[in-house]
């Protein structure tokens, strides 16, 4: 988490609704400032396995319109 008050959490759902209704449903919702990113690729130090990581093309939001 660092020295700084920002963190991230990884979350697995079906939409991004399902995970503010998961942390209404714990009241985080009153004290968390979220929002929700899609994930094309999750590294963690856990799964390693020593390929080289390739990212897709970044594309701005001004340019998706």
């Amino acid at each position: 988490m660092g020295t700084e008050d920002f963190f991230f959490c990884y979350w697995e759902a079906e939409t991004e609704d399902y995970i503010y209704d998961a942390l209404k449903e714990v009241g985080s919702d009153m004290t968390l400032q979220t929002v929700v990113y899609e994930s094309h690729r999750f590294v963690s130090v856990y799964n390693l396995k020593g390929e080289e990581v390739v990212y897709l093309p970044f594309k701005l939001l001004s340019e998706l319109s």
